[in-house]
């Protein structure tokens, strides 16, 4: 009961956010919701492609359930298995293709989910190193250095009319594993 309210809390203030924007700007531009996450917990933290821990794969199933009543268009995650698995359950429940991207070629990679997907809500997992990457190339700025990689609940919810301009709102899930 918990999630199912948390979820639809989660699904308002996603929507009210973009409408907001969107008005608050007045921007004829469509506005694109990217849901950034960095993966759950692994087994093996020194390994380098873990999957995910017991714990990891309760956080994706959460993780599912929080954006069960989401509108969704892509789900995009890189080649690791980490990542992938903290977006299988979310990807099955949807019945939405989980997507790659190369994050060797991360800016690339971006300008494509996002100008391939505008006016559209994406979710994108990346890890510790990529996920401050994408947040300061979508939001056009440098605020994003190191994220800790004992940090595993954290959703940063962007809404934005243009590549390099971001509105952020940083929400937690799952705190009580």
């Amino acid at each position: 009961m918990k999630t199912r309210f948390f979820s639809t809390t989660f699904l308002i203030a996603l929507m009210m956010t973009a409408t907001l924007t969107a008005v608050a700007n007045d921007n004829p531009k469509p506005v694109t919701t990217i849901i950034l996450l960095k993966h759950a917990e692994t087994v093996d933290t020194n390994a380098e492609n873990p999957s995910l821990s017991d714990l990891g794969k309760r956080r994706a199933e959460l993780l599912s359930d929080l954006l069960r009543s989401t509108p969704i268009n892509a789900i995009y995650a890189c080649k690791h298995e980490r990542t992938n698995g903290t977006l299988k359950p979310l990807s099955a429940a949807k019945g939405i293709k989980l997507q790659q991207y190369n994050s060797a070629e991360l800016n690339k990679s971006l300008f494509n989910m996002y100008s391939g997907n505008m006016g559209n809500t994406i979710v994108i997992c990346g890890d510790d190193k990529t996920l401050p990457q994408m947040l300061n190339m979508l939001t056009g700025t440098k605020d994003y250095t190191n994220l800790s990689k004992e940090e595993f609940d954290n959703v940063f919810v962007l809404t934005s009319s243009q590549l390099g301009k971001a509105d952020v709102k940083k929400v937690k899930y799952a705190t009580n594993l």
